[in-house]
């Protein structure tokens, strides 16, 4: 089965690095009209579309934005509907990955009782809240004009099986699962199937020139298969997902662990 998404406006938030850039760049191989959103790095986001322009066969292009801000949200799909139309399909990949490990001077990685309540808030809003504002506006442009399409969430193991020092990623990602599984029941009526992945250790930028490695191979970080997971391994189940093989999943949250949740 191969996926021909041409004429379909697919957005990705978070497309410049690791998962989300593997997801631009199969969805740029479908023959689909991509945005991806970066909020960091311009010089990152140009290399992205540098590196994966000769893939494109459609529009493809980037706009900065701040995933948990409600202006911001409503500008990036204005943005979309301007360069290519009415999004299609809404990749909701960004996340809040900040916390106490990253910052300067670095302190340990923080329990309940080291979690600041500005923390825990900022956690929430960039990781959950997030993922409710771009669904939002997404429903209401397709209510709007009479049409249906795709919602692909990315949570994470770490909302089913965690550990200490992660509380408010932990809680913003299980927050996203049970989003997902709500709207799937709640937007099937509009045509609107939300689906979701739940990946486990993906390592940055692992995927490189159609090359997948196999560096990082600890019991931590590996599952059955025998290696770290890449960008490109959850990107292609997102995107079979806004395919046929999504039409009964509503609502589903796909394990992408490598069967470390089995283990």
């Amino acid at each position: 089965m191969s996926l021909d998404f041409k004429g379909k406006n697919v957005l990705v938030t978070g497309g410049s690095r690791n998962i989300g850039k593997g997801i631009v760049e199969c969805f740029l191989e479908t023959g689909a009209n991509v945005v991806f959103t970066f909020h960091g790095s311009e010089a990152r986001a140009e290399q992205t579309r540098q590196e994966l322009l000769p893939k494109a066969q459609g529009h493809f292009s980037y706009f900065r934005a701040s995933c948990d801000n409600i202006a911001d949200v409503e500008a990036t799909f204005d943005y979309c509907e301007r360069v290519m139309g009415p999004v299609d399909f809404l990749i909701n990949n960004a996340a809040n990955l900040k916390n106490a490990s990253n910052t300067t001077p670095a302190r340990p990685v923080p329990t309940i009782l080291q979690t600041t309540t500005e923390e825990f808030k900022d956690q929430l809003t960039g990781t959950l809240s997030s993922v409710f504002y771009h669904i939002n506006r997404m429903v209401r442009d397709c209510i709007r004009d009479g049409r249906g399409g795709r919602i692909v969430n990315l949570s994470s193991k770490a909302a089913v099986s965690t550990k200490s020092g992660i509380l408010a990623y932990a809680a913003a990602k299980a927050g996203v699962s049970m989003l997902t599984h709500v709207c799937g029941i709640e937007l099937g009526k509009y045509g609107i199937i939300t689906t979701g992945i739940m990946p486990g250790f993906v390592d940055d930028d692992f995927y490189k020139g159609g090359t997948r490695f196999s560096g990082h191979a600890n019991s931590q970080n590996i599952g059955a298969v025998g290696r770290v997971a890449c960008g490109r391994d959850m990107a292609e189940m997102v995107v079979a997902l806004c395919g046929p093989a999504g039409d009964f999943a509503i609502g589903e949250v796909v394990d992408m662990t490598g069967g470390r949740l089995l283990q």
